[in-house]
């Protein structure tokens, strides 16, 4: 990055609007508070995410992960941003969601929410969520292979994320 352009890459911020109130997010507050190994780059990419959908990360609406210094850097929207959006449309209708867990016998079983208990931890598979909108006849349903999901550093290694303290 030219001197000029990490000078422009600096002045970036995000205003956004929290509880009727403009919240500016700087450049630096993302360098310092929020994801100090990010590239100038990545910063600016998820200012402007954070802007153009109006969510705040002070308030735990949109991330910025990068695990490590080789690694990209990810703008992870936080679960209740997604659910305020849908919260606004006059046709939601309620949502289900849950987890698969597979049996020895390779029997699964669709839980409704997330608690799993500690024997159980192997028999996690995956997730679900039916979303309901009141001008559709039937759901929109959607289930995930949790191997899908688990990500893993450039050694191989389960990213924070996914270690077994940071799971249910």
């Amino acid at each position: 990055m030219t001197t000029q352009s990490k000078a422009v890459a600096t002045q970036q911020k995000a205003v956004v609007k929290w509880k009727g109130e403009q919240i500016t997010v700087s450049f630096n507050d993302v360098k310092t508070l929020i994801c100090p190994p990010a590239t100038d780059q990545e910063i600016v990419v998820f200012l402007k995410t954070a802007q153009s959908l109006q969510l705040n990360p002070f308030a735990n609406e949109i991330y910025l992960i990068k695990y490590g210094e080789r690694d990209k850097a990810a703008t992870v929207i936080s679960i209740n941003s997604y659910l305020k959006a849908a919260e606004t449309n006059d046709n939601f209708n309620g949502f289900e969601a849950g987890i698969v867990l597979r049996d020895s016998g390779g029997k699964l079983e669709f839980r409704e929410g997330s608690l799993i208990l500690p024997d159980e931890a192997e028999k996690l598979v995956g997730g679900y969520a039916r979303v309901y909108r009141k001008d559709r006849e039937k759901p929109f349903y959607m289930a995930v292979n949790k191997a899908e999901c688990v990500r893993y550093t450039r050694d191989g290694k389960l990213t924070r994320f996914w270690t077994k303290e940071k799971q249910p």
